[in-house]
């Protein structure tokens, strides 16, 4: 029937897969760049300190969104990983500047 050799077949799920995956990971990626700004997102649910929206838990995980350096911070809740909102760290002076 169709004489198709099997590395073909093996490059093309490949491909197929890692562009599903790819794709996955830019919605995230778009979902955390959505986020409201920590003062906004305080100000919508009335409060004076943080705390998760869905399960009103108070414990608190961030994250960079580009690497674990970044300043631009993602805060997600520690229990429930609801993702929450985003803050921009004071950037750190470099090890240059105590000179």
């Amino acid at each position: 029937m169709f004489n198709i050799p099997l590395p073909i077949y093996v490059a093309f799920f490949f491909f197929l897969g890692a562009s599903f995956l790819l794709n996955l990971h830019q919605r995230y990626q778009k979902r955390q760049r959505e986020l409201p700004e920590r003062d906004h997102y305080l100000a919508e649910q009335g409060r004076q300190e943080p705390a998760c929206k869905s399960c009103d838990s108070a414990n608190m995980r961030e994250i960079g969104l580009l690497h674990g350096e970044d300043d631009t911070r993602i805060v997600s809740c520690a229990d429930c990983n609801t993702l929450l909102f985003q803050f921009k760290r004071d950037p750190r002076p470099s090890e240059d500047d105590d000179a």
